[in-house]
């Protein structure tokens, strides 16, 4: 072999070194999923303040509203490529966020039965979780109430298309 050529062994030794890199760096980045995360509160609490509250805490997080009915919320989280679904459901003692599904999030369904996910959404979840905790408590949730998404929409798309230009008014200037 001259000096300076590469053997195509060395090549392929790297490509393989680079891939199990690869795979090794995401078991650091992904952490078992909790597919539940139930919060009781101190005290029951009206159900307006609760939905203040959950609403307020989407909001501030920059959670979409994807559907609120009856004591159930779902709402999207959409940060650069990735993006996850959760449900919230509610009664005047507590809350519960639940998992629906994820995309770019690195989910992945083990043999075993046990679920792993990229350990932002544990963040992401957990700091939710706080921030409504927190409103709940206070009775008041500060900022501006979020924009709710249509109820009839019947998906994600036309929830977030924009509303129709409202109707010209008559040539005769009548209604």
């Amino acid at each position: 072999m001259t000096k300076g050529s590469r053997s195509p062994l060395s090549g392929a030794a790297l490509l393989v070194g680079a891939a199990l890199l690869a795979v090794g760096c995401d078991q650091y980045r992904t952490a078992a999923l909790t597919r539940e995360n139930p919060v009781v509160l101190p005290r029951a609490v009206a159900p307006t303040t609760m939905e203040r509250a959950i609403e307020s805490g989407l909001f501030h997080r920059h959670w979409t509203i994807v559907k609120h009915q009856g004591h159930r919320y779902r709402a999207r989280l959409a940060e650069r490529e990735h993006t996850v679904d959760v449900v919230v459901d509610y009664d005047n003692t507590g809350f519960t966020i639940r998992y629906v599904s994820s995309e770019g999030l690195l989910y992945e369904k083990n043999a075993d039965g046990t679920e792993t996910i990229h350990r932002k959404y544990l963040t992401w979840i957990k700091n939710l979780e706080i921030d409504i905790q927190e409103r709940v408590i206070a009775g008041m949730p500060p900022g501006p109430p979020p924009a709710r998404a249509p109820e009839a929409a019947a998906s994600p798309e036309e929830a977030a298309a924009p509303p129709a230009a409202p109707a010209a008014p008559a040539a005769d200037g009548g209604p």
